[in-house]
């Protein structure tokens, strides 16, 4: 459910990939990319669907150098190709899944294999120490409370809590609020019915990394020490990916205090 990382490389951490492996390529190639000095790279979640390139995108799960957390497209995935139901398979076909359908048989038995050793051991969060000792958390939709050590406790539990799993890989409520306020007045509070939680400082972390809402273009998109990835590559888009050291240097005051209490 929530996984640890220790890199002692660059730490870049990129938006929903939805199938755009050449995108990535291009990427890492201008970034120089360089796992054998230690860098490694971070997923939001959501590989595939929408995007051409589906099972290459799939393929990183099985590199060394790459990490990533669930996002509601692998749990589509996962429900539909294990959970055998028709109507989880037609809605995963309608959310960008159909090109499974078009695989050859062979390709179709590998994303079975990658479904049961590795996409459904995906953690719903993880946390990174840095290279340069900052602590960056990473979820794919929102970390649902206001405390990172409330959400470690959650998914450390026995039986976490399913809507707290329900609003990481889905919930957009405290992103949409954020955006309806001016980008320098503090945002109104949501409704605890809409999320566990008020603002968008996330205490006992620096950073914490998210995706799942497309923002054409805008991304990265910063509130507070919450950083919003998805730039909308599958929509033309460029694929972010970023330096998180390099990020955090060049903007302080996005750290969260290191409190190590919450009420």
């Amino acid at each position: 459910m929530l996984s640890y990382l220790h890199v002692t490389g660059r730490t870049l951490i990129m938006g929903d990939l939805h199938g755009c492996y050449q995108q990535l390529l291009a990427g890492l190639s201008r970034l120089g990319f360089a796992p054998e000095r230690g860098d490694c790279l971070i997923a939001l979640g959501d590989l595939t669907d929408r995007g051409a390139d589906n099972l290459a995108c799939l393929r990183l799960l099985l590199q060394p150098w790459f990490h990533t957390v669930r996002g509601n497209h692998e749990q589509l995935m996962l429900t539909a190709l294990l959970g055998g139901s028709r109507q989880a398979r037609q809605l995963w076909f309608c959310n960008g899944g159909r090109w499974y359908e078009r695989l050859e048989e062979i390709e179709q038995a590998e994303i079975m294999s990658l479904c049961h050793e590795h996409i459904n051991r995906l953690p719903y969060a993880m946390e990174i120490t840095t290279r340069e000792r900052h602590r960056v958390g990473v979820v794919h939709a929102d970390p649902v409370f206001n405390h990172w050590q409330q959400l470690v406790e959650c998914l450390r539990a026995p039986s976490p809590d399913p809507e707290v799993l329900e609003q990481l890989l889905w919930q957009r409520a405290r992103l949409n609020q954020l955006r309806k306020q001016p980008r320098r007045s503090a945002p109104a509070p949501l409704s605890r019915q809409e999320i566990r939680g008020e603002g968008p400082q996330i205490a006992g972390i620096d950073l914490v990394c998210l995706g799942h809402t497309p923002l054409s273009g805008e991304a990265p998109w910063a509130s507070g020490n919450l950083l919003w990835l998805d730039n909308g590559t599958c929509a033309g888009h460029e694929l972010i990916i970023l330096d998180a050291d390099s990020w955090l240097q060049e903007h302080p005051l996005v750290g969260a205090p290191r409190t190590d209490s919450y009420a």
